[in-house]
């Protein structure tokens, strides 16, 4: 039985739609990639400030020792 001209028409539609339809689904999956890996040097970019009495905290657990520290060095 030979197939009809529009069912070949069809069929060649179905098959480019196919297409379009990985590659949009290869572009998802590159942008989600590449949305993972901004977010992840975003990450590692970030730069914590701190003031050296409160890095040295752990240093001097005393209270007496943070608070004369704080003082001298962070009067506010």
């Amino acid at each position: 039985m030979p197939v009809s001209h529009r069912a070949y028409t069809d069929l060649e539609d179905l098959e480019i739609l196919l297409k379009i339809t990985d590659i949009d689904i290869k572009l998802a999956e590159l942008a989600e990639k590449q949305r993972k890996a901004n977010r992840k040097r975003r990450r590692s970019m970030r730069v914590q400030w701190t003031r050296d009495w409160i890095m040295r905290r752990t240093l001097f657990g005393q209270y007496q020792n943070l608070l004369a520290e704080l003082n001298r060095e962070d009067p506010n």
